[in-house]
């Protein structure tokens, strides 16, 4: 293995207002400065400094600008989101937490050959809640990363309203494989869980993954499916031209056509697997470890309106709002939970279904994707990646997408 060395220096301002149902709320302003300095030379060295500003180098106080460090102004939170904060109250719930977060976030990463500077600037409201008729806790919200703590307060309302009524409702779903339609936008989520971290080179390099170097250049998924990783249109990751090891990511297809093209990968790991690619590099704070972890993930538009994956549908299941997903990479097994879901019958969306879980083989299930939509959304910016005790920021897009082998059931069922 080649040497290696970066240094990434990293000034965050991270700040909360929580609210709740009982009336408690919670402020935190957090700011943490420091410095990753990482190397090889026939074994890792890595040390992790807090700093301050002034403790910088000249050179890089020159390029590394101090974000802004105001925190988030409670009463005008309140007064900006009272129609919402009425409503949450008003529906009766068990319990709920609504909370406003906002991040500023500027990296410096220098090699010996490259300079690079990372921004990432996030503002999101998270809302959590527990019903009576619903097994689980909920969590929904939207992001973006144009300044403002203004949301869409309507449209909250709304997906909180139509999740209520169809899990009230649903009529009940014994385990079954079967047809699924993924709405646009927020179900890329099973994408991300199954094939992005099924290509991040880690979990390739332990033998935990499905697809291995040997695949690099083979189809391993229908032709219609084709991924990327970074799009131009998209402000999302605008102002991180490179990863945080200061490397620039490859060529955005990263499955075309359904050939692989690459691996998601850190300079470790692709000096380990002697890969060409890298530029996936993340890491949480300074003061964690970095590794392979996506930015984002776009599943391209196919050529069918949506209403073709529903009239070609004779019985199956409509995926509305999606929760959370895990992969079980020693038994190649996905599970992801569905928060609002309705039966289809002759390409018609029918009862209410509530709250159901989709699972199955990693596989099996890619190569069952039947027809892709060409009504592409990016998702509601909310979506976070654990992994290795690290939470990410991730991007994820894409049309409906319809699935014609799929294990679904409802929890009455489990």
């Amino acid at each position: 293995m080649a040497g290696f060395q970066s240094t990434l220096y990293e000034n965050a301002v991270i700040t909360n207002t929580t609210f709740n149902q009982a009336g408690k709320n919670r402020y935190s302003f957090f700011k943490r400065t420091g410095k990753l300095e990482r190397s090889y030379d026939q074994s890792w060295i890595s040390r992790a400094q807090e700093l301050r500003i002034r403790d910088l180098p000249r050179e890089t106080k020159i390029r590394f600008q101090e974000p802004r460090t105001e925190g988030l102004n409670r009463r005008q939170l309140v007064a900006e989101h009272r129609e919402l904060l009425d409503f949450l109250n008003r529906v009766q719930l068990g319990e709920w937490e609504i909370v406003f977060r906002k991040v500023n976030l500027h990296r410096y990463i220098v090699r010996p050959t490259a300079e690079t500077t990372n921004e990432f600037n996030h503002y999101s409201i998270r809302i959590r809640f527990r019903h009576h008729r619903i097994p689980r806790m909920i969590e929904l919200g939207e992001g973006h990363t144009r300044p403002g703590q203004r949301f869409n307060q309507r449209g909250l309302m709304e997906r909180i309203r139509n999740i209520i009524r169809n899990n009230t409702d649903r009529h009940p779903l014994p385990f079954t494989k079967t047809a699924i339609i993924l709405d646009s936008g927020n179900g890329g989520i099973l994408f991300h869980e199954i094939l992005g971290h099924s290509l991040e080179a880690d979990y390739v390099f332990r033998g935990c993954s499905p697809f291995g170097k040997e695949h690099l250049g083979k189809r391993i998924l229908p032709a219609r499916i084709t991924l990327t990783t970074r799009d131009e249109s998209d402000p999302f990751f605008a102002d991180c031209p490179g990863d945080d090891e200061g490397m620039t990511p490859r060529d955005p297809a990263i499955i075309k056509q359904g050939t692989l093209q690459y691996l998601m990968s850190d300079y470790f790991h692709s000096r380990l697997l002697n890969l060409e690619s890298c530029g996936f590099c993340r890491v949480d704070s300074f003061e964690n470890i970095p590794g392979p972890r996506m930015f984002s993930l776009y599943l391209q538009p196919g050529e069918h309106p949506p209403e073709d994956l529903f009239q070609s549908t004779a019985r199956g299941i409509y995926a509305k709002e999606f929760g959370r997903g895990s992969v079980d990479f020693n038994r190649k097994l996905f599970f992801l939970n569905i928060n609002e879901a309705y039966a289809l019958r002759n390409g018609r969306i029918c009862e209410p279904l509530g709250a159901i879980t989709i699972s199955g083989d990693i596989l099996e299930v890619l190569n069952s994707i039947e027809m892709i939509g060409n009504d592409f959304r990016y998702d509601s910016g909310i979506h976070y990646c654990r992994k290795n005790g690290q939470s990410l920021n991730v991007r994820l897009g894409q049309p409906s997408v319809k699935i014609h082998n799929i294990l679904a059931g409802g929890f009455e069922n489990a």
